[in-house]
C-alpha cells in the first residue's frame, strides 16, 4: 500500500501529459487557498498541493472540501461515483524506549479522503470576478510588503535576491504584464529572504545535496503560490523558471517525500511572513 507521501506524489505526478510535459499544480492560475468546508479550517503544505492537484485534474471549482461524513453533517451528499482525494493528517502513538522513563510519543502520518464541494449533489457553479488585468499598485499587497521589514529596491529589468547584501531587486511595476505577476514574483523573492541565516537559516544541502539550489527554487515558487492563494491573486510562473520544471520532475520521481518536504519548508516560509503582517491593518487598506 502506497504511503500518504507517496499518493500525494503520484497524484502531482499523474499532471505529466502524453506528451511528457508537466504543469505542476501551483502553476495554474485562479488557484486559492483550500478550506475545510465544515471547520473553516485551511489546508497546510503538501495537503494545499494534492488539493490543488486533484481540482486541476476534476475540473473543480470549488475551495471547499471535506470528508464523507462532514459533507453529511452539512446536509449534502456525495455524488454517485465520485472518488476522493487523500490528505495527510498526524496523529501519534506512545512507545516505550529503553534508559527513558516515560513513554515517547512517535507522530505517524496517516491519509483521509476529502471530497471538493462540486463533487455533491446540487452544487452550483460559484460566479468569480475576472482577474484584472492592469499593473496599477495593490494600497494592501504592498502595505504588506513593506511590513515583512524586507530590503526592497526597485529598479533594473530582473527580479533576484542577494542574501550577502540581503535585499530584494525588482523591476518596476510597469514592466509586467499585469500588478498580479509583479506580486506574484515579489512573493517568490521574499520566500527567499525567510532563508537568510538571521531569518530561518535555511540550508538545503544536507537532505537534497546536489539538488539544493534547484529545491530552495522549487520552496520559493511554493512559498509564492501559498502567499499569491492568501491575497487573491494569480500566481505567475517565471520564465527562467522553465528550466527547471525537468529537474523537479525527476527528483519527484525518484525521491518521493521531496515534494512533501518541500511543501513543509515553503510553509514554514509562509507562517513566518505571515507572522510579521498585520492582518487587520491589510484588509482596512484593502
Amino acid at each position: 500500500m502506497a504511503t500518504p507521501q507517496e499518493l500525494i506524489t503520484n497524484a502531482i505526478l499523474s499532471m505529466v501529459d502524453d506528451a511528457g510535459n508537466w504543469t505542476p499544480p501551483w502553476h495554474q492560475t485562479e488557484l486559492s487557498s483550500p478550506s475545510n468546508a465544515l471547520t473553516k479550517n485551511r489546508y497546510h503544505n503538501s495537503n494545499i498541493l494534492i488539493l490543488w492537484a486533484s481540482a486541476c485534474n476534476g475540473r473543480f471549482t470549488s475551495s471547499e472540501w471535506a470528508t464523507f461524513k462532514q459533507w453529511n453533517q452539512l446536509g449534502k451528499q456525495i455524488t454517485k461515483g465520485a472518488k476522493g482525494t487523500p490528505v495527510i493528517y498526524y496523529s501519534s502513538y506512545e512507545k516505550n524506549i529503553d534508559g527513558v522513563d516515560d513513554a515517547v510519543r512517535i507522530p505517524i502520518a496517516r491519509t483521509s479522503f476529502v471530497f471538493n464541494a462540486s463533487q455533491t449533489v446540487g452544487y452550483k457553479e460559484p460566479v468569480h470576478p475576472q482577474a484584472s488585468t492592469a499593473n496599477e499598485p495593490m494600497p494592501h499587497i504592498d502595505l504588506a510588503i513593506q511590513q515583512t521589514g524586507a530590503k526592497l529596491e526597485i529598479g533594473g529589468d530582473r527580479a533576484y535576491y542577494i542574501p550577502s547584501a540581503d535585499y530584494i531587486c525588482m523591476p518596476k511595476i510597469e514592466l509586467f504584464h499585469t500588478a498580479q505577476h509583479y506580486y506574484s514574483t515579489t512573493f517568490h523573492e521574499l520566500i527567499h529572504w525567510t532563508g537568510h541565516k538571521s531569518r530561518l537559516d535555511r540550508e538545503l544541502a544536507p537532505r537534497f545535496k546536489k539538488n539544493a539550489y534547484a529545491m530552495e527554487e522549487l520552496v520559493a515558487e511554493l512559498g509564492a503560490a501559498f502567499m499569491s492563494a492568501e491575497f487573491g491573486i494569480s500566481n505567475h510562473v517565471r520564465d527562467d523558471h522553465a528550466s527547471y520544471l525537468k529537474a523537479w520532475l525527476g527528483i519527484l520521481q525518484e525521491d518521493k517525500t521531496a515534494i512533501v518536504s518541500a511543501s513543509a519548508v515553503a510553509g514554514k516560509a509562509f507562517d513566518y511572513l505571515m507572522s510579521l503582517i498585520n492582518q487587520n491593518q491589510i484588509q482596512e487598506a484593502a
